[in-house]
């Protein structure tokens, strides 16, 4: 197969996307393409979309989904929320930081930047509204902390780097402790920017507050333990995570009394909406990723690439540019699917670790979840206001974007920091 066809199948893959058609649909039509022309037994099409599906390490993305949705409908939000105000509410913008400390917290349940923005803001900016935040500074407090949802563990987008670079996804987890840290606190530094000087501080601090909101959110707060310390200590695999996850959100749910039938019911309809969404472009981007690998597009490019450059800052600027301008019109899950089978040759053939590389492109993809015209947190927060547009919140997330990207450059230069632990550990 000519290398010029397959960059002519990667144009019209662009073109169907702006076109508006659904990147799952997008990529098969693409396959499908290519299959005819280059006339190869359309059976193999059919082969690689199940192949693409036929992993048990997959069935961990719609269970931890699950098991967040549960987590979400069942109070562990409120109680999270509850617990964050008594410890940080009482500085300049301590509600906005509250958010944040309560995203970081639901993220390491979730795994999903929108179930995560979803989960704290109904809850946190009708609270942040009541108590002096302008409604756009309130969403785009909760849009920034979504984030947060892509790169802690059990992020699912780290699952799917990992299935598809086959790397250790436990390796990853331990990987994003870090980075995660580090992003949650220089959020968290932007929001007391922003809130310091538009709203006034929080009710005093109260150690009795923090002793009977810590107890009262106990098992919501153990939850990440559980559910990460299982995979570190090597008593469950990954999946096998997301199966204790699910059931640990039933249970919690069943003792705190807010989780229904009907909310189990709500759940699982919403898991299954959105696994079948994944699945269609999952199935999808196996058949893409064998034209891509028949064509030799994939080593031509590493190949042309190294040949410019070896430097990995140099490697990485060029991948984060592709990456800001198709994240502005594809969602993380479908960047992570589309351009892993691409980005993994290319960080190989110049020696980057694979690893570090997962955590970095994670963040870079963490970034359209906030950029318009896409940025899914950004709908999401503004089905939560009343009268504040996408455009407006938009503009309050600039710093955080900013924020994240210091990050990252900090990580290129130094990616020990992120394999510290991995190394130490596992």
């Amino acid at each position: 197969m000519e290398i010029l066809g397959a960059f002519v199948f990667l144009f019209v893959l662009i073109l169907l996307m702006f076109a508006k058609v659904p990147i799952g649909f997008a990529i098969g039509i693409v396959s499908l393409l290519a299959f005819f022309i280059y006339d190869l037994p359309i059976q193999i099409l059919a082969q690689r979309f199940y192949t693409g599906m036929a992993s048990q390490t997959w069935i961990a993305i719609p269970l931890f989904i699950f098991a967040g949705t549960l987590m979400g409908r069942g109070g562990l939000s409120k109680r999270i929320v509850n617990f964050s105000e008594a410890v940080i509410g009482h500085v300049k913008g301590g509600l906005g930081i509250t958010t944040i400390f309560s995203c970081a917290f639901f993220a390491a349940i979730s795994g999903a930047s929108p179930a995560t923005a979803a989960a704290i803001g109904s809850v946190m900016i009708p609270e942040m509204k009541s108590k002096g935040y302008p409604e756009k500074l309130a969403a785009g407090i909760t849009a920034s902390g979504g984030v947060l949802g892509v790169l802690i563990p059990p992020s699912i987008i780290l699952i799917a780097y990992g299935i598809l670079a086959e790397v250790s996804i436990a390796k990853l987890f331990m990987g994003a402790m870090i980075p995660g840290t580090l992003l949650s606190i220089a959020l968290m530094f932007v929001t007391y920017i922003l809130a310091r000087n538009t709203v006034p501080a929080g009710h005093e601090f109260s150690l009795k507050k923090v002793f009977v909101a810590l107890y009262r959110s106990s098992l919501s707060l153990l939850a990440p333990v559980f559910i990460l310390g299982g995979i570190y200590l090597g008593i469950f695999t990954p999946t096998e995570s997301a199966v204790m996850a699910v059931v640990y959100g039933i249970i919690i749910g069943l003792i705190y009394r807010e989780l229904s039938l009907r909310d189990v019911a709500g759940a699982l309809q919403s898991t299954v909406i959105t696994t079948g969404t994944l699945a269609i472009i999952w199935a999808a981007a196996s058949s893409y990723s064998y034209v891509l690998t028949l064509s030799g597009i994939t080593q031509n490019i590493a190949t042309s690439i190294a040949s410019v450059s070896t430097d990995p800052f140099l490697v990485l600027l060029m991948i984060s540019v592709l990456v800001v301008v198709l994240g502005c019109y594809i969602n993380a899950m479908g960047m992570v699917i589309l351009l892993t089978p691409i980005f993994v040759p290319i960080l190989s053939s110049i020696g980057y670790d694979l690893i570090a590389f997962g955590i970095i492109f994670t963040m870079m993809c963490e970034v359209g979840y906030i950029t318009p015209p896409v940025g899914t947190n950004l709908f999401v927060v503004k089905s939560l206001c009343e009268k504040t547009d996408i455009l407006e919140i938009s503009r309050v997330v600039i710093p955080y974007i900013l924020a994240i990207y210091a990050l990252i450059i900090g990580f290129v230069f130094f990616p020990g920091a992120i394999l510290f632990l991995p190394n130490l550990l596992l």
